[in-house]
């Protein structure tokens, strides 16, 4: 059995291409610590399960507060958190069709973020809204697009590996975690920092078979054998399975 866990770095990439002069410590060098991400790109800022039919929730991304609003028909979509008026949350609102309402004086905002409704101005007075994010609702998780809206639907959306397909289990976590991007990607691709875990995962000793460095893509491709013990619970909840001490797993991060 093979198990597969892909990391998409189109992003990194994206915003290695894209970072200023002054990043550069030499010709062909470029400091990732300082590259932010790219803004014209696809990325998850909630899953799916978070938020209810009827509901909206606070979000942020790049230090954006960000509402996600879910109507009872239809699908999902992002507003600026804050109303137009007295830039209360619009997350703390209701929702009423396809608008949210602000819990303050009741404006309400469309899908566009438009400002749709002032209870006391009437139509024809109706003042300035508030900006809106392309959204994509895919495989559990929802994107938005914090660039230039424009540029949404030419971009790719990002290859999410094989969450799609029943072959492959598909482990889901978020956690908050107050580093650089980057330190992720790094972390996730050293697979000996399994050692660390190895009360929940058992003695388990990898071996780098090889990799790929592409202009857009890294791969680093491992082995796993179990060295001793029985296979713990904790591992068992990750595979689904229960194996034998002697087997052996393979797993690429690209």
């Amino acid at each position: 059995m093979t198990e597969s866990l892909t990391i998409d770095t189109t992003a990194v990439n994206h915003a290695e291409q894209r970072c200023s002069d002054a990043l550069r410590l030499g010709k062909d060098t470029v400091d990732l610590r300082k590259v932010k991400c790219d803004p014209d790109y696809w990325y998850p800022v909630a899953w799916s399960h978070e938020l209810k039919k009827g509901k909206t929730i606070a979000t942020r991304f790049g230090g954006q507060p960000i509402a996600l609003v879910r109507p009872q028909e239809g699908s999902v979509f992002a507003l600026e958190d804050r109303c137009a008026h007295r830039q209360v949350p619009l997350s703390k609102g209701r929702v009423e069709g396809e608008a949210v309402q602000c819990c303050y004086h009741g404006w309400a905002y469309g899908r566009s973020g438009r400002c749709i409704d002032v209870p006391y101005l009437g139509k024809g007075k109706l003042p300035n809204g508030v900006r809106t994010y392309p959204c994509r609702e895919v495989e559990g998780l929802i994107f938005i697009f914090p660039g230039d809206a424009e540029k949404a639907e030419s971009t790719a959306f990002p290859k999410l590996g094989s969450v799609a397909d029943p072959a492959y289990k598909t482990r889901r976590f978020g956690e908050q975690v107050k580093c650089h991007y980057s330190f992720m990607h790094e972390n996730l691709m050293d697979m000996n920092h399994q050692f660390m875990h190895s009360k929940q995962m058992g003695k388990m000793k990898p071996r780098y078979l090889g990799g790929e460095n592409e202009p857009r893509m890294v791969e680093a491709r491992y082995s796993f054998a179990r060295v001793g013990g029985k296979q713990p619970w904790g591992e068992t909840l990750i595979f689904g399975e229960r194996r034998d001490a002697a087997r052996n797993s393979r797993i690429a991060m690209s």
